[in-house]
């Protein structure tokens, strides 16, 4: 009985043991009682049930129970078995609701359909296999229960149970975690060599510059274009460069704030826009709300969508408008921010990305403290392009060059790590020129008070006075003194009254009778 051929080959399948052909039964341990009698139809070669006599000698194949048959298709054992299949190609980003799907460079939402293609390529699997069985029965309850997961409703069941598979959920921590690595259309840049590595899953990069690096390419016409509209000015151009370089990583150290300022038909918004193209979903644009004061400010929403930016493009800001001074420090500092996509949960990243701000009028700075100013360079754009020489397909032809392009910012990674941003005097010089013509304090200081350590002032007296210069309705108490303070002045108190001393107030008549009376028609 032992030399009796019997099944061949012995699947396992969530559990379940499924058969197909002939080995000797000394091979195969089931026992072949009490199990339904089948044989090969030698037409079709289908498995059909066999209702006359088994050939002496012979024992035909065995059958799965046909009542379990369908019991492999459940959420949970589908989920498994789904998570082994693509945990290499997608993961789920429960903080944003969306499915990441590897493309075979970077981790992406746009997928078309989400995870419901791999779904069905989970389905195609399964009937594969269940038409390999070679029980007619059982393969009939697998084809039909495999029938139902065609439907919608239950694919979309399915995909709500693996969301919940450990194995298949990524956290916005574990995304874009390595900010000296470039995924480019040819590899993934290493930024602190300037090595091109393979594509790697591993690395869950999100973000794409749709650019072949190559390291022997070259730029003319982008070269020549920074020399005209830099005056050829080394210095800058260098400074530029390292820019560009340091834009391409997504650390923050410099903790920087890039302002290109001047008129029209000078360059900036084509340097800029190539700035932009070179870092590909690197970049992304936000509006002025992003850096300037709002009277109603709810930015979690588009802080959440520059998670994994390291280039972030400002513009289009109305004249007078004022920068959120607090704001800019949080988004320029190394700290996490808290932040949520519409309807998602809330989440912290530590941000990556660099403001650069473009313009044709300087906003409204307020802030006199080191910790506003040492952010901001001021790139001056100062060369006007005669009628003449502008080109309307300028832009189109430096963008011809972003292979070159991106190898010269490699090169100005490359040389920001060794000596970092490194701004020039032009770049300095215009910051201060701008911090002196915005200390609106400085300016009531010199035109409303005198200076004489023997002198002293009421505080209600000094505020009102600088608030009537400023035009700022806003000022508090605890603001004002502490611009006092940091400007060298000092307070006191005397008979019930703060004073400050070290400086005295220039009175109109309005302001005399406010000090000599001290009376209660206070505007604040």
């Amino acid at each position: 009985m032992n030399n009796v051929p019997q099944p061949s080959e012995i699947y396992v399948f969530d559990g379940d043991l499924i058969v197909n052909d002939y080995v000797p039964l000394s091979e195969f341990s089931e026992s072949l009682e009490d199990r339904p009698i089948f044989t090969k139809d030698a037409t079709t070669g289908e498995m059909i049930p066999y209702s006359g006599q088994v050939p002496a000698g012979i024992q035909p194949p065995v059958a799965l129970p046909v009542s379990n048959a369908g019991d492999q298709f459940t959420d949970l054992r589908l989920s498994e078995r789904f998570a082994a299949m693509f945990r290499d190609q997608l993961r789920y980003w429960s903080e944003s609701g969306k499915w990441l799907a590897f493309d075979g460079r970077r981790w992406t939402t746009d997928a078309p359909g989400g995870g419901f293609p791999f779904i069905r390529e989970l389905l195609k699997n399964l009937y594969r296999k269940a038409l390999y069985n070679s029980d007619f029965l059982v393969r009939t309850e697998e084809l039909k229960a495999l029938l139902k997961l065609e439907a919608h409703p239950r694919q979309a069941t399915l995909l709500e149970a693996c969301k919940q598979r450990p194995e298949l959920s990524v956290a916005s921590a574990e995304l874009d975690r390595h900010p000296m690595l470039l995924t480019v259309l040819n590899g993934t840049i290493d930024l602190e060599s300037g090595a091109l590595l393979p594509h790697d899953p591993a690395n869950f990069l999100t973000r794409l510059v749709f650019i072949e690096y190559d390291p022997t390419a070259e730029c003319p016409k982008f070269l020549a274009f920074l020399d005209r509209i830099f005056a050829s000015d080394k210095e800058i151009i260098s400074y530029i460069q390292r820019f560009a370089g340091y834009c391409l990583t997504g650390l923050t150290g410099e903790q920087v704030l890039l302002f290109f300022y001047g008129l029209g038909a000078n360059g900036k918004s084509v340097l800029a826009n190539v700035f932009r193209a070179l870092c590909g979903d690197y970049a992304s644009t936000a509006g002025a709300e992003l850096l300037m004061v709002r009277d109603r400010r709810s930015p979690t929403n588009d802080l959440a969508g520059l998670r994994g930016s390291r280039l972030v493009v400002v513009s289009e800001f109305d004249d007078g408008e004022r920068l959120a001074e607090a704001q800019i420090k949080q988004l320029t500092g190394e700290d996490a921010i808290s932040c949520r996509f519409l309807y998602g949960e809330f989440f912290s990243y530590v941000p990556q990305f660099k403001p650069l701000l473009i313009g044709n009028h300087r906003p409204k700075i307020r802030g006199t403290d080191h910790g506003i100013w040492r952010r901001f360079h001021l790139v001056s754009f100062n060369v006007v392009i005669p009628p003449e020489e502008r080109d309307p397909h300028l832009q189109k032809k430096l963008l011809q060059e972003l292979p070159g392009i991106l190898a010269w910012a490699v090169r100005g990674c490359l040389d920001w790590q060794r000596q970092g941003l490194n701004p020039p005097e032009s770049v300095k010089a215009a910051v201060t020129e701008y911090r002196q013509a915005e200390d609106v304090f400085g300016q009531w200081i010199a035109e409303y008070c005198h200076r004489d350590v023997g002198m002293t002032a009421p505080a209600a007296a000094l505020l009102r006075s600088f608030a009537e210069f400023s035009g700022w309705r806003n000022v508090t108490t605890t603001k004002f003194g502490r611009m006092l303070t940091d400007a060298g002045f000092s307070k006191e108190k005397s008979h019930g009254t703060i004073r400050w001393r070290g400086l005295g107030l220039i009175a109109s008549e309005a302001d005399q009778h406010w000090m000599e009376t001290n009376d209660n028609g206070r505007p604040f």
